[in-house]
């Protein structure tokens, strides 16, 4: 029996799976309490299950389908270069997302500062899906949120993105998913991690990412908004403080409130945990990559006096 739908589901259709997945969400935030620290505590965790985009293995004709669909979508003239860059470097499994999202006809506007959260120059809004942008050159990272994010329905106490978490006012995995998704943003548009936004954020997930079997797979986790990936990796070589402590950090240095000077402990903090691998390619990349950091935030500090 073929498959219902897939992605030529209508919105009515997502609608509907979504309101399901979001009433299951609210049954257990009824039954547990939350800490601020929902990353290490497995019952609050169920939520993000809950709320999970598992989406079934997609054919070779559903792919084609995607493709297709990103190509001659009727949106915005100003994510079509974007979206059509996405269909050359990501592998096609994990553009439904970026299908779906561009075929509610995403809005684009380009504002002033003023209007945008402090120290960001875009933001994509899933509750609405929509994109605001200081310069067009933004969506080089705003794209990929947009690729990552389940359209959210104006939904107020549940919302996905990537590897980031909102439930009722908490935000979690801000600066995870800020950092990984300025760092596909580089390796993709530019071929260059010496970026002015996210800095630490970005190499700390280079670090991050060498933790799993094979990076494209953290990459599967972010296209598919799964929050639990990057944590459960982890975890497979830190204990739930360490978590804690990363995390926080990475929210820390991504609203620009951490302390200073301790940039250079937080890397030797993740050399130690890659160590634990016990791999000694992935220990030599990550030495490679801690001494990169060093010369880019010595030469910014040079720069900057």
């Amino acid at each position: 029996m073929k498959r219902k739908n897939f992605l030529y589901k209508t919105l009515e259709d997502f609608s509907n799976e979504r309101k399901q997945k979001i009433k299951n969400a609210e049954e257990i935030r009824e039954a547990y309490s939350f800490s601020n620290h929902i990353f290490c505590e497995e019952n609050s965790l169920d939520i993000v299950d809950a709320l999970a985009y598992k989406p079934e293995k997609i054919s070779e004709e559903e792919k084609v389908f995607i493709v297709n669909m990103i190509k001659q979508g009727s949106y915005n003239d100003t994510i079509l270069p974007y979206a059509l860059s996405l269909i050359e470097k990501i592998d096609t499994e994990n553009l439904y997302l970026l299908a779906l999202n561009l075929s509610l006809n995403p809005q684009v506007e380009f504002v002033d500062s003023g209007y945008l959260p402090d120290n960001t120059k875009g933001k994509y809004d899933n509750k609405t899906n929509s994109i605001m942008l200081t310069n067009e050159e933004i969506l080089n990272h705003e794209i990929f949120h947009l690729a990552s994010s389940p359209f959210a329905f104006n939904q107020d106490h549940f919302r996905q993105s990537g590897f980031q978490f909102v439930y009722d006012d908490k935000l979690f995995g801000m600066g995870l998913n800020e950092g990984y998704t300025e760092l596909l943003s580089r390796r993709y548009f530019s071929n260059d991690y010496k970026t002015e936004s996210y800095t630490t954020n970005v190499y700390l997930l280079r670090l991050i990412e060498l933790l799993y079997d094979d990076s494209k797979d953290m990459e599967r986790d972010y296209f598919t908004a799964n929050y639990r990936g990057p944590l459960n990796v982890f975890k497979s070589f830190a204990s739930d403080e360490e978590l804690e402590y990363l995390m926080n950090y990475l929210d820390w240095k991504a609203l620009g409130i951490e302390e200073k000077n301790q940039e250079n402990l937080m890397m030797e903090f993740m050399l130690d945990i890659v160590g634990r691998t016990n791999n000694e390619e992935k220990i030599d990349a990550a030495k490679e990559i801690c001494t990169e950091y060093k010369q880019v935030i010595h030469n910014s500090t040079t720069k900057s006096k």
